[in-house]
């Protein structure tokens, strides 16, 4: 059960992937409950769409549209560098956006590009903005992940030679859990909590940039998928609810824990993906 309308008024909420799915209807249920609101999005026309529409459901004016590619490193570093140049408060971040090909694409860093996008986006948005969040504490941090994390089979970018879309995008969802569960550790104490989430089967758009046989089959599954109201819920959950007010590292489908795979709670193998990813974005562990 989330807080009661207004509840949020008084909390600042970054939110990315917002201009449509999972992300806009986050956004919608957090300004009706009065959130002050930062929306990140790639495209400024659907971004600027997004706010007028949010804004004239909601009555809720206070929201503010930020742009970045988030799979081009130094657009994360910038989104993060011009928020914590504003001063203001940052009560909850929602990452939520992410990418699925079938086909290998790299990012502008020279980096398989769901893996960019899915995972190091996530790590790097989150890191920067760590010092602000633990400042604005009792504060929360909502990663979205997927049941997809089950076909992972590396927590490491694919090669061009050995990709497949599946995997690819299985070990950045599995990477989103070891993530959470890497950094809750971490944040014991310091009233941040960090929790994933599953938002079910939704028909988000996600794939919509393949072509052929995978639109085929997402228009075929169409009538079983959820609705976007739906799988907002876990998210809104996370971000606002009074129930998991001191719940941190968990994976949740909808409003309730549940078992993540096997590899999902290898302590080692969450120490090893932190220390790939500052690595791969010569961050230093602003955690510690």
């Amino acid at each position: 059960m989330s807080l009661p309308t207004g509840s949020m008024k008084d909390r600042n909420c970054m939110i990315t992937g917002a201009s449509n799915g999972i992300g806009k209807e986050v956004a919608h249920q957090l300004a009706a409950q009065g959130a002050t609101l930062y929306l990140v999005c790639r495209n400024k026309e659907r971004g600027e769409n997004a706010l007028k529409e949010i804004k004239e459901k909601s009555g809720n004016d206070k929201l503010t549209l930020l742009l970045a590619d988030l799979s081009d490193q130094a657009a994360v570093k910038k989104l993060a560098e011009d928020f914590l140049a504003t001063g203001e408060p940052l009560h909850v971040l929602v990452n939520n956006a992410g990418i699925f090909n079938l086909k290998f694409e790299k990012s502008v860093d020279g980096i398989e590009k769901v893996y960019a996008t899915n995972h190091l986006a996530y790590f790097i948005l989150t890191e920067m903005l760590l010092p602000r969040i633990k400042e604005s504490a009792p504060s929360r941090i909502v990663n979205v992940t997927s049941r997809g994390h089950k076909w992972a089979k590396s927590i490491y970018p694919l090669s061009e030679a050995f990709f497949d879309g599946f995997e690819a995008y299985g070990g950045t969802k599995l990477s989103n859990i070891l993530y959470t569960r890497n950094l809750s550790r971490k944040l014991q104490g310091t009233g941040v909590t960090v929790n994933c989430t599953h938002p079910g089967d939704i028909e988000t758009g996600l794939a919509r940039n393949n072509t052929g046989w995978p639109s085929m089959i997402l228009g075929m599954l169409k009538p079983y998928f959820s609705s976007v109201e739906t799988g907002a819920e876990s998210t809104v959950h996370l971000a606002a609810s009074q129930d998991v007010l001191h719940t941190s590292g968990e994976y949740f489908v909808g409003t309730r824990v549940k078992r993540s795979s096997a590899p999902s709670y290898d302590l080692g193998l969450g120490s090893e993906l932190r220390e790939l990813s500052l690595k791969m974005t010569g961050l230093s562990d602003s955690a510690n």
